[in-house]
C-alpha cells in the first residue's frame, strides 16, 4: 500500500468512525502535521461516522488557535467549521433518513441516496439529486425530509446557492414537464423577476454571494408552499446571516397573517418561532460578550462597520419588502422623491434592496426584538452619545430632548399667561409676535415631521384582505393632537388680529376659549415627553392601552344604552303630545330634546337626580303644569321602578364590568409595558437625532433645511454600478477585518448555543404565557437529556456489538487454530 493511500484511511468502527489522520493531528495541534497531511490530499472538512470535522476535534481540545493559523487556508470556511448549523437541528440516523428518502425518490435519486454522495451530475444543474430532494421537501412542508438530508450530506449550502440557476433551468425545460409541475409559469417567471424593472430584485441578489435568504425568498413567493413547518429549520441553518433572515422573515410574513384567513393560526406560530430564534440570538451574543465584542455587535447592526479602501458602510442584507408591498395594493405613494433621504429618481418599490439590521428592525416593529437587552442598550448607547458616530455630533439626542422639553415648558408657560391675563395681552403687539413665532416655528417643525415621516409602513385590512402603504405619520397618535393644536391656534391668532381694533368685540370670549382649547391640546401633547421616562413610561403605556382598548368601546356599549333610557324616560316623563304647543312650537325644542335624552341618564349614572321632577307630585287635577313637571302618571313608575332599572343595569352591571376589564389589561400589559416603552425609546432616539432648534428659533431653520435637503437630492447623480462598487458585504473575499472578527464571535457563540436558539421566551409575557413558555422549555430540555442518555446507550450499545463481533471472530479462529491442531496431531498419530 502506497503512503498517499495509507494516509486516507478512516477508522473502521467505534465512536471515531469515520475519522482521519487529520483529525487527530488537530487533536493533538501537530501544525506541521497538518500541513503535511493537508497537502497530501486531507481536508478540515472531512466528517466522521457522527458529523464531527476536524475543526470539532482540535477545538473542543483548546487548539482553535493553531488551526486558525494553518497557512493558505480562509477564515471563513474555518468559521463555518466551528459553527456548523446541523447542530441546531435534531436529526435522525442515518438508516432512517435513507429509508424516508428512499420512499420518496426516483429511481435515479436511490442510487445517490444509497451512496450517501452528495451529488450526480455535478456538470448539469437540472440533473443534481440535493436540488430535487430540497424542492421536494419545500413543495410538501416536510421537515423530516429536509432533516434526512442534511443527515446524509445531500442538502448543504452549496445546494442553496445553485438553487436559482436549477429553478432557471427547470423552467426552460418546461415546468409541466420536470419537478416544478404544481407551480404555474407565471408565477415563476414573477419570482425570478423577469420584468424590466427587476434589476433591484432577484437579479441583482444572485449576484450576492454573500445572501443567505435566496430559498426563504422562494419559500413566500408561492402561495400554495405551506412551508411553516419547514421554514423554522430553513432559518436556524443559517450560517452568518441568522438573524438578518429571521427579522426578514418577520417583515415578509407580517401581511401574510392578516390576509390569509384559513393559514392564520399557522402563519402565527411561525411568526412566534421566528421571534424566539431572532430574541434568543441577539440576547446570547450581547450577553456573552466583553466590551470590545459589544462594540462590535453594536457596529454590525448599525451597519457601521467600513472596508480599509471604501467609504460605505455595513453589512447590509437584502429585503423584497416594500417591492411586495408595492405589488399587493394599488395604494398611491405619496412620499416626495425629491425631498427623500433615499436615493433620487427612485419609486419607493425601487428603494434600494440592501439595509442595516437596525432598519430591518425598524421595519419588523416586533416588541420582543425592542425589548431586548441587547437592542435597548445599543439604543441607550447611541441616546447618550457615547458610540464614535455619536461622538462626532454637535449634541447627543438626550441633549437634544431635554433642551426640547425646556423650550416646550416654556412655550407652556407662556402660551398659559397669554390666555389668562387676555384683557392685557389683547393690547399688547409684541405679546402677539411672540405667539406667532411660535406659532410659525411649531408649523414648520409639524410640516417637517410630516414630510420627513412619509416613508410608507405597511398597514393591514381585515376586511379587503390586503396590505396597503400608509405613511408613518398618520400613525402616531400625537401628530393628530400636533395638527388639532395648531389649527385652534392659527384660527385663535387671525382671529384676535381681525378684533384687534375693539376690545369690546363680542365675541373676543370666544376667540380666547379657541386659544384655551389650542392650550388644552398641547397640554395633552406634553404627556410625550413624560412617556419618555423609564419610570413613567410604561404607566403611561398602559394607560393608552385602557383608553383605547378599553374605555373606547365599553363607551360605545354605554351610549347606546344611555340614549335608550333617555328616549324611553323622556317620553315616560315628558311626553310630546302633553306639552304645550308654545314649547313644541319653538326653534330650539328639538335640541332641547336631544340634550335632555342624553343628559337625564348620564345624571342617574352620577347618581345626580333632577329636583325639579318633583313638581309632578302637584294636584293631578291641575293640568296647567309648568314645563319642567314630569307627566303625573308616568313619574311613580320612573321614581319607583325605572331608574333603579337604570342603575342596575350601568351602575352594578357596567361599571364593574369596565373595572374588571381594567384589572385584566392591567395584569395583561404590567409584564409587556417594559417592552413597549422599550420600542417607544427606540423611536424618540430616531425622533431626537433629526431634531432642530428649539421654539420660537426654529421658524427659519425647517424651511432653509427643507430646500437644502431637496437641493442636496437633485446634485446627487450616483449610478448604480459606482454604488455596487462600495459594497464590500456581497463578496466573502472583501470582507474586512472587523467584519470577521466579528463573524468569529458569533460563530463561537452560536456553536454553544445554536441548538438552544429555538426555545420559547419567558421575557416580555403574560403570567399564563411565562407558564407556558416555562413548561415548553422544561419538556425540551427534558426531551434533549433523554436523547443524549439514548446516543450514550447507543453508543455503549454499539461498542458491545463491536466486542461481540470481535470476541466471535477470535473464538472462531481459536476454534480453527484447535481444529488445525487436533488434525495435525491425528495425521501424526496415524503416521506413527
Amino acid at each position: 500500500m502506497q503512503l498517499t493511500e495509507m494516509l486516507q484511511l478512516t477508522v473502521a468502527k467505534g465512536p471515531n468512525k469515520g475519522a482521519t489522520s487529520l483529525h487527530f493531528a488537530c487533536e493533538a495541534g501537530h501544525e506541521e502535521n497538518m500541513q503535511y497531511l493537508m497537502k497530501c490530499g486531507l481536508w478540515l472538512a472531512e466528517k466522521t461516522q457522527d458529523g464531527q470535522s476536524c475543526i470539532d476535534f482540535g477545538y473542543d481540545k483548546g487548539k482553535k488557535n493553531v488551526i486558525f493559523g494553518l497557512p493558505g487556508v480562509q477564515r471563513i470556511d474555518l468559521l463555518r467549521l466551528v459553527d456548523p448549523v446541523n447542530r441546531s437541528l435534531k436529526l435522525p440516523d442515518r438508516s432512517t433518513a435513507r429509508h424516508l428518502l428512499a420512499s420518496i425518490a426516483d429511481e435515479t435519486m436511490r442510487v445517490t441516496i444509497q451512496r450517501d454522495a452528495g451529488i450526480l451530475n455535478t456538470e448539469e444543474t437540472s440533473g443534481r439529486t440535493d436540488l430535487k430532494i430540497l424542492l421536494r421537501a419545500l413543495h410538501l412542508d416536510s421537515s423530516k425530509i429536509l432533516r434526512s438530508g442534511i443527515r446524509l450530506g445531500l442538502i448543504s449550502p452549496s445546494t442553496e446557492n445553485s438553487f436559482l440557476d436549477f429553478i432557471t433551468q427547470l423552467l426552460k425545460l418546461g415546468a409541466q414537464q420536470t419537478e416544478l409541475e404544481s407551480f404555474s409559469k407565471k408565477e415563476l417567471e414573477e419570482f425570478l423577476l423577469k420584468e424590466p424593472k427587476g434589476e433591484n430584485g432577484i437579479d441583482e441578489l444572485k449576484k450576492d454571494e454573500t445572501s443567505e435568504m435566496h430559498i426563504i425568498n422562494f419559500c413566500l413567493h408561492f402561495e400554495k408552499l405551506r412551508v411553516v413547518e419547514v421554514l423554522p429549520d430553513l432559518i436556524l441553518t443559517r450560517q452568518f446571516q441568522l438573524i438578518p433572515a429571521c427579522v426578514t422573515l418577520l417583515i415578509q410574513i407580517k401581511p401574510k397573517i392578516i390576509s390569509n384567513k384559513g393559514r392564520h393560526e399557522q402563519l402565527r406560530r411561525l411568526h412566534s418561532a421566528t421571534v424566539c430564534i431572532a430574541v434568543n440570538a441577539l440576547d446570547e451574543l450581547f450577553v456573552n460578550a466583553d466590551q470590545t465584542q459589544k462594540n462590535l455587535l453594536f457596529s454590525y447592526i448599525l451597519g457601521g462597520i467600513k472596508a480599509e479602501d471604501s467609504l460605505s458602510s455595513g453589512p447590509r442584507f437584502p429585503t423584497r419588502q416594500l417591492a411586495s408591498a408595492s405589488r399587493s395594493c394599488a395604494c398611491a405613494n405619496v412620499q416626495s422623491t425629491c425631498c427623500s433621504p433615499r436615493r433620487p429618481n427612485k419609486s419607493d418599490d425601487e428603494v434600494a434592496p440592501y439595509q442595516t439590521l437596525f432598519e430591518l428592525i425598524k421595519e419588523a416593529d416586533c416588541n420582543d426584538l425592542f425589548a431586548t437587552d441587547c437592542m435597548y442598550e445599543l439604543v441607550k448607547q447611541e441616546w447618550e452619545g457615547r458610540s464614535e458616530q455619536a461622538k462626532t455630533k454637535a449634541a447627543s439626542p438626550k441633549a437634544k430632548f431635554y433642551i426640547h422639553l425646556f423650550g416646550f415648558a416654556l412655550f407652556l408657560i407662556y402660551f398659559s399667561w397669554y390666555i389668562i391675563d387676555f384683557k392685557t395681552t389683547f393690547l399688547n403687539v409684541w405679546s402677539d409676535i411672540v405667539l406667532l413665532l411660535y406659532t410659525l416655528s411649531l408649523t414648520a417643525h409639524e410640516v417637517n415631521d410630516f414630510f420627513r415621516s412619509l416613508r410608507p409602513r405597511q398597514w393591514h385590512s381585515r376586511r379587503c384582505k390586503r396590505t396597503c402603504s400608509f405613511p408613518e405619520y398618520f400613525l402616531d397618535i400625537f401628530n393628530y393632537f400636533d395638527c388639532l393644536a395648531l389649527v385652534f391656534m392659527w384660527l385663535g391668532i387671525v382671529w384676535k388680529l381681525a378684533i384687534q381694533d375693539n376690545p369690546t368685540h363680542p365675541t373676543v370670549y370666544t376667540c380666547q376659549m379657541v386659544l384655551s382649547t389650542s392650550y388644552l391640546l398641547w397640554g395633552f401633547r406634553s404627556v410625550s415627553f413624560l412617556s419618555y421616562s423609564e419610570l413613567i413610561g410604561p404607566v403611561i403605556t398602559m394607560l393608552q392601552h385602557l383608553l383605547i382598548r378599553d374605555l373606547l368601546p365599553f363607551l360605545g356599549i354605554i351610549l347606546v344604552i344611555v340614549y335608550s333610557f333617555g328616549v324611553f324616560f323622556f317620553n315616560l316623563l315628558f311626553p310630546v303630545v302633553t306639552a304645550p304647543a308654545s314649547e313644541t312650537s319653538s326653534a330650539t325644542y328639538a335640541i332641547d330634546v336631544f340634550v335632555q335624552v342624553y343628559t337625564m341618564p348620564l345624571k342617574l349614572l352620577f347618581t345626580d337626580f333632577p329636583e325639579d321632577l318633583t313638581a309632578a307630585k302637584a294636584d293631578k287635577i291641575n293640568q296647567s303644569m309648568s314645563s319642567e313637571a314630569a307627566h303625573p302618571t308616568g313619574y311613580p313608575v320612573f321614581e319607583h321602578f325605572a331608574r333603579y332599572t337604570f342603575l342596575l343595569v350601568c351602575n352594578l352591571v357596567m361599571l364593574n364590568l369596565l373595572i374588571a376589564l381594567f384589572n385584566l389589561r392591567v395584569s395583561i400589559m404590567s409584564s409587556k409595558a417594559r417592552g413597549i416603552w422599550r420600542r417607544s425609546y427606540f423611536y424618540m432616539l430616531l425622533e431626537y437625532k433629526r431634531s432642530g432648534p428649539v421654539p420660537p428659533l426654529s421658524f427659519v431653520y425647517y424651511p432653509f433645511k427643507l430646500a437644502q435637503q431637496c437641493a442636496k437630492c437633485r446634485r446627487m447623480n450616483r449610478t448604480d454600478d459606482e454604488s455596487k462598487a462600495k459594497s464590500w458585504w456581497l463578496k466573502e473575499s472583501d470582507y474586512p477585518q472587523k467584519y470577521i472578527d466579528f463573524l468569529e464571535f458569533q460563530a463561537t457563540q452560536f456553536r454553544r448555543s445554536r441548538p438552544g436558539l429555538s426555545r420559547q421566551l419567558e421575557a416580555n409575557r403574560s403570567d399564563a404565557d411565562v407558564l407556558k413558555s416555562h413548561t415548553r422549555n422544561a419538556l425540551a430540555e427534558v426531551h434533549s437529556e433523554l436523547d443524549e442518555a439514548l446516543a450514550r446507550q447507543h453508543v455503549r450499545l454499539q461498542r458491545l456489538e463491536d466486542q461481540r463481533a470481535d470476541d466471535i471472530k477470535e473464538l472462531r479462529c481459536l476454534a480453527c487454530r484447535c481444529s488445525k491442531n487436533s488434525l495435525s496431531s491425528a495425521q501424526a498419530a496415524t503416521t506413527d
